[in-house]
Formats: structure tokens, sequence, C-alpha cells
């Protein structure tokens, strides 16, 4: 009787979190980016690459920009979503979070399985997030962590220096959501807007 009930639950919470894809094409430049439909919440299942002047491609190298996308400072990922689609607030990100999983778990089940450093632990496509470690730029650090973490804005000011992010790391499955300086260049995931 306990199987048959953990089956059920396992199909049930399957059949939620199989997400539903597509694709969207930035009419700025004409890149593609795939989507997924997370419950109420439709994301772009990519880094956001698109070519800012403030924006930073990791070690400069073209090839990282096509598989991590492109870093941005704080300010300039307040303005550099598509039409239609926006950086997330801190609410949103725990909207997503919380509609996977348990914060200990849902950071793992966002992270794809390819391109994490060893030993990527929690890994899962289920919702197909495809989360992808594109480390961090600093004029004070550099470039760093590329494959080890994903940074992710968040549109949260936390005070005049900080705002929010969300943070995946390859050797947890937590999504740990802190503060980082605004001069730091992350990732950006852009959010479809609601109608």
């Amino acid at each position: 009787m306990k199987k048959s009930l953990l089956l059920l639950s396992f199909i049930v919470l399957t059949q939620i979190l199989i997400a539903q894809t597509s694709e969207f094409t930035d009419a700025r430049d004409g890149k593609k980016y795939k989507t997924v439909q997370i419950l109420e919440q439709t994301w772009m299942a990519e880094n956001l690459n698109f070519e800012h002047q403030d924006s930073y491609i990791y070690e400069n190298k073209e090839i990282y920009g096509h598989v991590y996308g492109r870093l941005y400072t704080w300010e300039t990922a307040q303005n550099i979503c598509p039409d239609g689609w926006h950086l997330p607030t801190d609410f949103e990100w725990d909207i997503l979070i919380h509609s996977i999983d348990d914060p200990s778990y849902s950071g793992g089940k966002l992270k794809t399985y390819t391109h994490w450093s060893y030993p990527n632990t929690g890994a899962s496509y289920l919702v197909g997030f495809n989360a992808m470690p594109g480390g961090f730029y600093s004029t004070e650090e550099n470039f760093k962590e590329r494959q080890f973490r994903a940074y992710f804005w968040s549109q949260t000011e936390h005070n005049q220096d900080s705002a929010g992010v969300l943070i995946l790391k390859n050797k947890s499955a937590w999504a740990n959501r802190t503060s980082e300086n605004k001069q730091k260049a992350f990732s950006v995931r852009c959010l479809k807007n609601k109608k």
C-alpha cells in the first residue's frame, strides 16, 4: 500500500513538473531561446545572450557566450530582457523554487546535467529550466566559477550597493537566494510578463 501511494505521488508530481517547452525569437538580434512553462510562469530556458556595451562574455571567448550566455551588472540587467519579458523579482524566484520542491532540493532540479563540474549534486532535467553555471565577472576578481556556480540576478534591490541573486552550486542541490554587489556581472534569466 505504501509503495502504491509513493508511486502515485511520484506520478502526480511528475505530471505537475513536466514542462511545456517552446521557443522565442528576440526581435532585437534574431537569437532564438528555448522557453519553459512551469505552472503559471514562463521562463527562458537559456541564459540571455544579448550583446550590450555593459555585458561580458566569460574570458572574452565567444564560445562561452553561446553556451553560458552573457554576464550583466545589476543596473544593466534591469532593462536587458526583450519586450514582453522582465528580470524576475525575489518573490518570483521564490514562486519558482517552491513550486518545484523544498529549497534544499529545488536547486538541483533547476540544473542541467551537462557543463557542471562534478559532482553536480541533485541535477535533474525534470523541469526543463536548464540552469547553466556561467560563473561571474567583477573588476576586482575578473572571471570566476564557470562550471561551478550559476548566479542569476533578481530585480529586487536590497540596499544601495546590493541586490537579490539566486545561486546554484555544483556541490549542492540547494537553491540559495542571497544579496550580491550590484557591480558584479551575473547571468540573466528572463520571465515572461503576465497578460
